[in-house]
């Protein structure tokens, strides 16, 4: 009898799998199994209540995770701008992305651009991550 680790990544045939993010499902196809799963059970055995359960028990789990996470990225959100507002009408220094050179200049607005806090600083517009010194 084969026994792998919990935290093995050898699906059950023994073919060594690869975990990533990407490989995860999302509340839609949970859903989606869960109903093709109640679809097609055999009726002399239906599925076991507590394995019910337990899978809405997941769901509920995987949906509240991503409600945090929406919640974490939008407070990640106001925390950039709240720090971006607080540098308006100082001088600053940031890295040019694109250059990678120090941009010297006084902050003169700060916008959410792709969900990112960017400084506007002269005649362009840096990620406030770019940010390497102030005054």
């Amino acid at each position: 009898m084969n026994v792998t680790s919990v935290g093995s990544n050898l699906s059950p045939s023994g073919v060594q799998t690869s975990q990533s993010p990407n490989s995860q499902i999302g509340q839609q196809q949970f859903l989606q199994l869960l109903v093709a799963q109640l679809q097609y059970q055999n009726p002399m055995q239906p599925m076991d209540n507590q394995q019910f359960l337990a899978e809405m028990a997941q769901f509920q789990t995987l949906s509240e995770m991503t409600s945090i996470e929406q919640s974490l990225k939008t407070m990640t959100q106001v925390a950039e701008v709240t720090e971006g507002s607080a540098l308006l009408g100082k001088t600053v220094t940031v890295t040019d992305p694109g250059s990678n050179q120090p941009v010297t200049g006084i902050v003169r607005s700060v916008q959410l651009q792709n969900g990112q806090a960017v400084l506007q600083i002269g005649n362009g517009t840096y990620p406030i991550s770019a940010l390497t010194s102030i005054g």
